[in-house]
């Protein structure tokens, strides 16, 4: 059961990643398409994007898993070798599935950049929440010592203060 509930864990935590850069990836499409006039997205291409941004943040999850500590450079190694593979991915299967077909090539820079850029946000944001939660662990530490060395002392004084 305990392998169930951390593998679930895992999937949820990509099932949102996964979404957020879906989130980003339709959304910039939806705005170009509209752009140029197109008032519909083909529902094979929604569902490549998907699978496509779930595979990222499995990638993201087994290359640089916010729960294990990195050195800096192997951090940046990592998330280098992590985005190059998402944006091959990317572009991969946009042209294998079409998706800018009849439109400039810029459309398709401005996905792979927006693919990049949320890459790059998620890490940023997992980092300062580490840090944050780092700090707030520290300082419950100092607080815990810092009562038991009261409590301490006042049984060394026989309670009186």
């Amino acid at each position: 059961m305990k392998k169930l509930v951390k593998w679930l864990n895992w999937e949820m935590k990509n099932d949102l990643l996964s979404s957020a850069y879906f989130a980003v990836m339709l959304s910039l499409y939806c705005i170009i398409g509209w752009l140029f006039g197109e008032r519909q997205v083909d529902i094979i291409i929604l569902g490549e994007m998907y699978l496509v941004n779930y595979a990222i943040a499995v990638l993201q999850k087994v290359l640089v898993d916010d729960e294990k500590d990195f050195t800096p450079k192997g951090f940046i190694i990592r998330a280098v070798i992590c985005s190059v593979i998402a944006v091959a991915l990317v572009v991969f299967v946009s042209i294998l599935g079409g998706w800018f077909v009849g439109m400039p090539n810029w459309t398709g820079m401005v996905i792979y950049l927006g693919v990049i850029s949320s890459i790059v946000t998620v890490w940023i944001c997992l980092s300062l929440g580490k840090k944050y939660d780092t700090r707030n662990l520290n300082e419950q530490l100092s607080n815990f010592k810092e009562n038991n060395i009261i409590k301490e002392t006042d049984k060394a004084n026989g309670g009186d203060i």
